[in-house]
């Protein structure tokens, strides 16, 4: 009962994300080219490739022969985009949208840690439709979870530590620099007086 609660849980969201996409294709490359500028020259195959790959995810997370590939593509997919959208919150640059959900949303954090969510759902899922399963003929499943799991615990976690500490440090660097600008006013105005 669970399983078929996470195939349709994930199925809707890969079918929602997947049409929202489709019809705002140009909003995707835009966000291939922020989220990856590596890919940029590339952007439009590779969002091209990224609405049918999440078109054809939905499908198989939604018939139930198929159902246990769709688990694997969709913690794959997943993966995926919550590495990119991690690095693309390192930038410099401008936020880029990740194009997540039924509206286009903004990258941030929360993106993040919703993927890692659905990382986890997905996991859960495939371990559910997996159960039983002869794991010496199922070790590409075994293989990719473990990636996808090294993935959250040593690249996205500690980036989002590092991220909030440098923030910390930031914010007290400023108000330091307003005190000073404080007291610096304070002491131009002080002689007038």
């Amino acid at each position: 009962m669970l399983i078929g609660f996470i195939q349709l849980f994930l199925g809707y969201l890969f079918l929602n994300t997947g049409i929202e996409k489709a019809r705002h294709p140009g909003h995707v490359y835009q966000t291939v080219r922020r989220l990856t500028p590596s890919l940029s020259s590339v952007a439009k195959p590779v969002g091209l490739a990224t609405i049918l790959a999440e078109l054809a995810v939905s499908a198989c997370l939604l018939i139930y022969p198929l159902s246990l590939i769709g688990l694997l593509a969709s913690s794959l997919l997943l993966s995926l985009f919550t590495v990119a959208l991690t690095f693309s919150l390192s930038s410099d640059g401008p936020a880029a949208s990740c194009g997540c959900g039924p509206k286009l949303s903004r990258a941030d954090g929360a993106a993040v840690a919703r993927n890692v969510l659905l990382i986890a759902i997905a996991a859960v899922g495939l371990g559910l439709r997996s159960f039983g399963v002869n794991l010496l003929t199922e070790w590409p499943v075994v293989i990719h979870e473990l990636f996808a799991w090294a993935v959250v615990l040593f690249v996205v976690l500690p980036h989002l530590y590092f991220k909030v500490e440098v923030e910390k440090q930031l914010r007290f660097q400023l108000k330091g620099i307003e005190h000073l600008r404080h007291i610096q006013t304070e002491a131009i105005e002080q002689p007038s007086r």
